[in-house]
C-alpha cells in the first residue's frame, strides 16, 4: 500500500503509523499514547484545516498539520 504523511492523508482512510521522523517528536507522541503499529484516522479538520483530530486506541488526539507531517502512515486496504 501507499506510505504518505500523516498530516497528507485523506479524512477517514484508515492508516498504520509506520514511522515517526524525529526522536523528539516520537518521544511527544508516545506521551499521547501514539505508538509505531496503531491504526489511525482523521477523524476531524479545523476549518481553516489545522489542526487535525486523528482516531486512534478509543480516544482522539489533536495534532498541528505540521508534527503530523513528521509521522509515516501505510494506508490500509478495505479488503484488511
Amino acid at each position: 500500500m501507499n506510505r504518505v504523511r500523516l498530516s497528507e492523508l485523506p479524512k477517514d482512510k484508515l492508516a498504520t503509523i509506520v514511522a515517526v521522523e524525529t526522536p523528539e517528536m516520537q518521544v511527544a507522541l508516545m506521551s499521547l499514547g501514539v505508538l509505531e503499529g496503531d491504526r489511525c484516522y482523521i477523524s476531524n479538520i479545523a476549518p481553516f484545516g489545522d489542526p487535525i483530530a486523528i482516531h486512534l486506541n478509543g480516544t482522539k488526539v489533536s495534532l498541528r498539520k505540521k508534527d503530523a507531517s513528521f509521522v509515516w502512515v501505510k494506508t490500509v486496504s478495505s479488503e484488511q
